[in-house]
């Protein structure tokens, strides 16, 4: 009768002695499982490497800037950075040294304190009103709204008065020497961001 594996072991006091065929087993199983091993940990340090070599993200301009925004959803007037590149815009405001408020503007979404929508439902959210994608992007820059909808220029600057016909918004927007004013009667929001400048 031919052993089974469970004869052939013996238990001494140092050692367990296996069949030679389930030995030959054990070992390649063994085997791939560190082989197993070595390729999950290969991946997740590489997944790390990659996360950790992924520089930030540099912005070609930085300011220090004063926001005072009032609106339902959110009141406070406090200083922070105003960063941006080609693409990309951020702002971040700062409260007792804490940030209190992070705007991430990207191409093609807008995340606020670290939750991200597309730009028109942020819009909606914020303003109560989708307007446009790039709303937000052209207040915080301080371009003309609506592709210069009642532009009116001002010796230190432009206004801007817009009025929805269907009674949506009606928004003062100003600009005067790098200072930015809106404001939405309708939806009782207003938002300033004033440069701070260097002594």
């Amino acid at each position: 009768m031919t052993p089974t594996i469970w004869q052939d072991i013996k238990f001494n006091s140092n050692e367990v002695a296996l069949h030679p065929h389930c030995f030959t087993k054990i070992k390649l199983n063994l085997t791939s499982i560190l082989y197993l091993k070595v390729l999950i940990l290969s991946f997740i340090f590489g997944l790390l490497f990659c996360a950790c070599s992924v520089s930030k993200e540099t912005f070609s301009s930085s300011k220090a800037v004063f926001v005072t925004l009032n609106s339902p959803q959110a009141k406070f007037a406090d200083a922070g950075f105003l960063y941006q590149n080609k693409t990309n815009t951020k702002l971040e405001i700062y409260n007792l040294a804490q940030p209190l408020f992070t705007l991430d503007i990207r191409q093609s979404k807008i995340c606020l304190n670290g939750y991200c929508t597309s730009k028109l439902n942020f819009n909606q959210k914020f303003f109560q009103n989708a307007h446009y994608d790039e709303f937000i992007s052209d207040i915080i820059s301080g371009k003309a709204l609506y592709a210069g909808l009642n532009f009116e220029k001002k010796p230190c600057g432009f206004e801007q008065i817009l009025i929805s016909k269907s009674g949506k918004f009606n928004i003062n927007y100003k600009v005067c020497n790098g200072e930015i004013s809106f404001e939405d009667s309708i939806k009782k929001i207003k938002f300033s961001l004033k440069r701070i400048k260097d002594d």
